[in-house]
């Protein structure tokens, strides 16, 4: 993740075009191939042993984008993605790359 996040940076001169239209499409392609298994879980887990301040850090924001992607990636439906039925089937539910729990 951090060495694309560096590739951005090389390619628009700055870390400031960072946004969350880069880092959320970002998060959510390196979770689904990265088939992490009970992301929920170990969400969940982070949350509850973190410090109380952490949402006030970049650690914190980092938790804030996970939390959200998995939630996103846990949503999507054929409908959602603009796919066929046949296409949601072949390309994210029987592609071994989403594994949510």
């Amino acid at each position: 993740m951090t060495l694309v996040f560096q590739n951005v940076i090389q390619t628009t001169g700055t870390g400031i075009d960072i946004t969350a239209d880069i880092q959320i499409p970002l998060m959510i392609i390196t979770m689904i191939r990265c088939k992490v298994r009970n992301i929920t879980t170990l969400v969940e887990f982070v949350e509850k042993f973190c410090p109380d301040d952490i949402n006030s850090s970049v650690l914190g924001q980092t938790l804030i984008l996970l939390k959200s992607v998995v939630y996103l990636i846990g949503e999507m439906d054929n409908k959602k993605l603009n796919m066929s039925e046949d296409e949601y089937e072949k390309y994210i539910v029987n592609s071994s790359y989403i594994i949510i729990d």
